[in-house]
């Protein structure tokens, strides 16, 4: 495991929910907002060639021109996204490697006096691309970063993103009651065809269904969050199906699918040809959304982070993700993705 803190300088580090202060120390069912957010930042690479992986196309010699001046510039616009909805812990994926990730908080840092540290691992992935953690260690205390395989029967070259887990407490919180097992997913895409390529996102639902009904069975009072690019939507089958991601609350339901309010509400995170897609998702235990817990999903649904310098405008005058690139065209964005956070509200 690989935590990594900036070291602190003489400045204010923003934090919208800290530690409570001895002044309102007395105060009686005090409550303060954590938000918890996943990002895929659309092929966050360094400029280094690394013959270990699959990242030619993103060095300053390729038909991209990826060059420094680009990759900074990547780098300040995610930080600028970053900043406006400030989470206490932000899953990421298309992340090269723990560099990329140490140069982004050091952006943050510097630009938006906001302190991360990264928890990183490499994944098998051809390209390189992994999923990653950056958290607020201000807000909160890490105890344990674990991750799962996906493998394919019968494909023994098959290699994707392994599925990540955050153990950690939020400041002021009981380690023993508390805990939150954050999950972060980049599964399978659809290249190929949705319906040919789902096999794959399946065999990553199962390994990630088992891990919950391990840390349920040992505790069925497990705080949960899930969150991703499941390159799949909500209503899918490896969501429904294999998951178990509600997206009906009923007394049943174990899991619940926070993101299911965006497709009713015809929003997404990802536009393909014109159509709102919820790829990006954040999923929950249920017992997150019982009211008068200490630790609680409030509201209980998802939220897209969508301002207007995040967008490009098309012909058609729709606005949609501005990306980095486009093929080998650079085009300056941010990220073909858009941000989803959900509000963690404690009750102190």
């Amino acid at each position: 495991m690989k935590l990594t803190l900036f070291p602190a300088i003489a400045i204010t580090v923003i934090v919208f929910c800290g530690c409570r202060s001895q002044k309102n120390e007395a105060a009686a069912n005090s409550l303060q907002d954590y938000n918890i957010g996943f990002y895929n930042v659309e092929n966050l690479f360094d400029t280094i060639n690394d013959p270990g992986i699959d990242d030619e196309e993103f060095l300053p010699q390729a038909e991209k021109k990826y060059n420094s001046t680009r990759y900074n510039e990547k780098l300040a616009h995610l930080a600028q996204v970053i900043a406006t909805f400030n989470p206490a812990v932000l899953g990421l994926c298309e992340v090269e490697n723990e560099a990329v990730l140490n140069d982004l908080a050091a952006e943050l840092l510097k630009v938006h006096n906001i302190q991360f540290a990264v928890a990183h691992h490499n994944s098998p992935d051809k390209r390189g691309i992994d999923v990653a953690f950056l958290y607020q260690a201000q807000m909160v205390q890490v105890y344990q970063l674990k991750w799962f395989a996906v493998a394919m029967e019968g494909e023994s070259d098959f290699a994707t993103r392994d599925i990540m887990r955050l153990t950690f407490c939020l400041k002021n919180t009981n380690e023993n009651t508390d805990s939150l097992y954050l999950f972060a997913n980049h599964w399978p895409s659809r290249s190929g065809g949705q319906e040919a390529s789902e096999p794959r996102r399946i065999a990553a639902a199962k390994v990630l269904k088992h891990q919950v009904d391990k840390l349920q069975g040992r505790n069925s009072k497990a705080k949960i969050i899930i969150m991703g690019d499941f390159n799949d939507e909500p209503f899918n089958t490896s969501m429904v199906n294999y998951l178990k991601a509600d997206t009906v609350l009923t007394a049943q339901s174990a899991l619940f699918n926070l993101s299911y309010a965006l497709v009713k509400k015809g929003q997404g995170s990802y536009n393909y040809r014109g159509q709102w897609n919820v790829l990006d998702q954040i999923i929950v235990s249920c017992n997150l959304l019982e009211p008068n817990n200490r630790v609680q999903i409030q509201p209980a649904e998802a939220q897209v982070v969508k301002h207007d310098f995040m967008l490009y405008e098309t012909r058609s005058g729709e606005k949609v993700p501005s990306r980095s690139y486009g093929g080998p065209n650079y085009y300056g964005g941010y990220s073909d993705h858009l941000p989803v956070f959900a509000t963690l509200q404690v009750r102190y």
